[in-house]
This record gives C-alpha cells, structure tokens and sequence, in this order.
C-alpha cells in the first residue's frame, strides 16, 4: 500500500464517505461531524476544503482517500498557530498512515506556512490518537479536566503542541 497526502478532488467523495461512515470516527471528532457519513456529507465537505482557508489534504492508499488531515489557521494574537486534526478509516489503522500524514502536514505547516505552533485537543481517552501525536513529536501539555461534552458524558482533553526546532 502506497501512502501520501494530496488536496482533495471532488471524485474522492465516494471514498471519502466510504471512509468516514464508521461510529467509532464520530465518536472521538467534533459534534459537527456528522453519522452516518453520506456521499452528500463527503462532496460538501470537499468543495468547503477547496475554498476555505483551512489546509485539509485527503491521506490516500494507493491514491485512495482513506481519511483526513487538516490545519485550522488561529486569527488575531494567534495567527501563526493552527489546530491540527485528523481521522482514518479503520480499516487503515495500525499501519503508520496518521503518524505519516501528521509529519508530514506538520513540516507543511511550519516550513510553508510560517507557523510557530500547531496544537492538538484528542479526547483524553482516544489513546491511539495521543500516541499519533506523540510519535510525532508532541508534548501533552495539559489535561483539561471535564473539557468537553461528547456522547452525553463529561470527557476529559488532551493539548498536545508542538513548535518549529
């Protein structure tokens, strides 16, 4: 299986939804993500990545769309810092994909997008999300005790960032 990361295109959709539509996906992601996750959920999501100013790139197998990976750009005090946030399908897992395109986004951001942080918020118990990060160089820098409210549970977050060497 060849890996990489690219910009999304609109005939990714399919694979994209493919990808996406798995509980435990919606489960450790933001509220907004939505499950089950249709075709029309994944063609939206691509044309927004397109024209938005988010850096959103597609991790592919065989130039297949496996999952996401993204950098969301800070305003303001916080212009040179992004959040950094990802999923894969599954079926992928376990296979060095995340680590890669996390790596790999991250240089992105810090060598052609003049960042000076990137930072991330897994929920505390998404273990293997903490350990993606933490292969790739990030630092726990806190635990925010009942920081967010998933599946009608109070969870605790993780901040994990990582600076430019």
């Amino acid at each position: 299986m060849k890996y990489s990361i690219r910009k999304f295109h609109p005939r990714d959709a399919a694979d994209l939804a493919r990808a996406a539509n798995h509980r435990e996906i919606a489960d450790y992601v933001r509220d907004s993500f939505p499950h089950p996750y249709l075709f029309s959920d994944a063609a939206a999501f691509i044309e927004e990545a397109q024209n938005g100013s988010a850096i959103i790139r597609a991790i592919c197998s065989d130039d297949v769309a496996i999952g996401v990976i993204s950098l969301f750009p800070g305003s303001d005090l916080h212009s040179r810092t992004a959040e950094l946030g990802y999923f894969i399908d599954p079926a992928y897992r376990g296979r060095g994909f995340a680590s890669r395109a996390v790596r790999d986004l991250v240089r992105e951001g810090f060598e052609s997008e003049g960042l000076h942080r990137i930072y991330a918020q897994p929920l505390a118990h998404n273990h293997a999300s903490r350990r993606v990060l933490e292969k790739a160089g990030f630092v726990c820098e806190t635990i925010q005790k009942n920081g967010a409210y998933k599946n009608g549970r109070v969870v605790d977050t993780c901040l994990y960032a990582l600076y430019p060497e």
